[in-house]
């Protein structure tokens, strides 16, 4: 029932990988029992939410560091229908560049992880 705590202070460590890893083990513990159970739907849904935000912010730091998201970047198709600043964020708040290479490795991982875990 900590969850989605869990989730919030491992993020905010930088420990995306921890998150992601504690996430995908709770999940399908979380997708089998949450039917009959109202809190255990709102603590998926919160999570899934969570983990959400989190892959925004790693691709949205991402491009940053790579300097691809900048005032004139969109990452829309279809004529840029949509805004990438919906989806990841203002360009006045951009990333702080990051502090090692570990936190390279962090967000790149990260995405990893997920993109695995989306296949399956």
């Amino acid at each position: 029932l900590k969850l989605p705590q869990t989730l919030r202070q491992e993020i905010q460590c930088g420990k995306y990988r921890t998150a992601t890893k504690s996430f995908i083990s709770a999940s399908s513990i979380l997708a089998k029992h949450s039917h009959g159970f109202e809190s255990l739907r709102q603590i998926e849904s919160e999570c899934t939410q969570i983990l959400q935000e989190m892959q925004q912010l790693l691709v949205r730091k991402l491009f940053h560091w790579n300097g691809q998201l900048d005032d004139d970047f969109n990452l829309g198709y279809n004529g840029g229908n949509y805004d990438d600043e919906d989806k990841y964020g203002d360009h006045d708040n951009l990333p702080e560049p990051p502090k090692s290479m570990t936190e390279i490795f962090e967000c790149v991982g990260t995405l990893h992880i997920l993109m695995q875990e989306e296949t399956m």
